[in-house]
């Protein structure tokens, strides 16, 4: 009894989960496993950054690349390496608080780890800046752009990360030779482009993985003031807004508009519809528009369509695990928050559910199929959207709610039908009106004998 007692004593203290430098997570594994198959989204193919998947011996190319980069790092900023150390030293109680884990490192390793870490971050970046004005020479990492995409690719892993505040502090060490701040080296790298000031908006990012979610965040938040406290919903809540899928909503009348998404991230979503339209749906010109496209310059015609705009979707070998990890990070760190990107996959796992959606939405231009098939786009989609179980407050109910209104309404899909059945193009119009013309002096030659006759 004594010995249990002690041992219980003992025992290591469970990790307070309430810190507030907390940020980094490993993946939970209800996240990292499908149909018993397991996700490798979540670990790094080619470097690796922080402790999480320190020591793993498929990685161990670029530990030697990494000690190339620290002594160049130390070089430019004229520092001995003591100096980084003891600000490293400082910095680690900071920097092991925001994993959600524990490690069984010692203190001159974990040091080492976080010192090559961030030296090699920093100084790729100040070379990739420097690449777009100068030539790049023999870099062994530059003189690869399909190894810098690689880096990028494992830069946005959310078990791969460093926090950004030690990053930001650590390029301090350049002084006034750095003219660029660590935000503008990191958003250069990751080609990401933020409209006005920029540095106020992401002071409270937390790594990497944070940074492409806020700059994809930001828009909407601005656009629409979205309440960020929204408490989750439940699952009946979240089952009755079941939104029709891209070939339905086009038969229904609903047009697909492509946006270039760098200007309002990809969840600038929005379905516009001219007021009135709901209860007038036979004012809908959709017929007249088909027949004489250069009507489409006058905007009173052009605003009667429903119209759905997208932010268009590139869809690569990267995009799986650009969009795991952004909902791993949601679910993780902002569980009470809105999950833009938990609802942006539901909003599209709504729209895609067969090859033929997948085929409109590439002829639309709002998805850009990089991975050689219609049903290898399908596949990716659900297999995401099928782990998205109970997600908070949907950000685009309201979307959702209005284009429902749009299927309900049957002479939504009257009007759709005539237009693309009878009034697809000029042609085919002319030979409807035509026929209609023909079959109006047919019925008035059956029906003239007895008009006159009663005259």
């Amino acid at each position: 009894m004594e010995e249990l007692t002690a041992s219980l004593l003992d025992a290591e203290p469970l990790r307070p989960s309430n810190w507030p430098e907390l940020c980094i997570y490993r993946v939970p594994k209800e996240f990292r496993v499908f149909r018993d198959k397991e996700i490798k989204q979540f670990t790094p193919r080619l470097v690796s950054i922080g402790p999480f998947h320190h020591g793993n011996q498929e990685l161990q190319g670029m530990e030697k690349v990494k000690l190339m980069y620290f002594k160049e790092f130390c070089y430019r900023t004229r520092n001995a390496e003591h100096n980084l150390v003891k600000f490293a030293a400082d910095k680690r109680c900071e920097v092991e608080r925001s994993y959600s884990e524990t490690f069984d490192i010692d203190h001159d390793r974990f040091l080492r780890i976080i010192l090559l870490d961030a030296a090699f971050i920093v100084e790729l970046f100040l070379r990739f800046s420097d690449s777009q004005t100068h030539a790049h020479g023999n870099d062994l990492i530059l003189s690869k752009p399909w190894l810098i995409h690689a880096i990028r690719l494992d830069f946005l892993l959310l078990e791969n990360q460093l926090p950004y505040s030690f990053l930001d502090e650590f390029i301090q060490f350049l002084g006034d030779d750095c003219p660029p701040t660590f935000l503008e080296l990191a958003c250069n790298f990751f080609c990401l482009k933020f409209k006005g000031e920029i540095s106020m908006e992401l002071k409270e990012v937390k790594h990497f993985t944070d940074l492409l979610r806020t700059f994809h965040v930001l828009p909407i938040l601005k656009a629409k003031s979205i309440d960020r406290s929204e408490r989750p919903s439940t699952v009946r809540e979240r089952r009755t807004k079941v939104l029709h899928s891209a070939k339905k909503l086009d038969e229904a009348g609903v047009n697909f508009k492509a946006i270039v998404p760098k200007e309002v991230g990809l969840l600038g979503i929005e379905f516009q519809k001219m007021k009135g339209m709901e209860h007038c749906p036979c004012f809908n010109l959709s017929w007249l528009l088909n027949c004489l496209p250069w009507f489409k310059c006058l905007p009173i015609l052009e605003r009667t369509q429903p119209c759905l705009t997208i932010p268009q979707l590139e869809i690569t070998t990267g995009t799986e695990l650009f969009f795991r990890n952004l909902v791993a990070l949601e679910l993780c760190h902002y569980p009470s928050e809105s999950h833009y990107f938990c609802n942006y996959i539901s909003l599209l796992d709504f729209l895609i559910n067969t090859e033929r959606d997948v085929e409109l939405l590439v002829d639309q231009s709002v998805i850009i199929n990089r991975l050689g098939s219609n049903a290898a786009v399908v596949t990716l989609i659900k297999e995401m959207g099928s782990q998205i179980v109970i997600i908070p407050s949907n950000c685009f109910k309201d979307i959702i709610r209005r284009m429902n209104q749009h299927c309900k309404n049957p002479w939504n899909r009257v009007v759709a039908t005539m237009s693309s059945v009878y009034f697809p193009d000029i042609w085919r119009g002319t030979a409807t009106v035509l026929g209609l013309i023909i079959l109006g002096f047919t019925l008035w030659n059956f029906i003239r004998p007895f008009v006159l006759a009663k005259r």
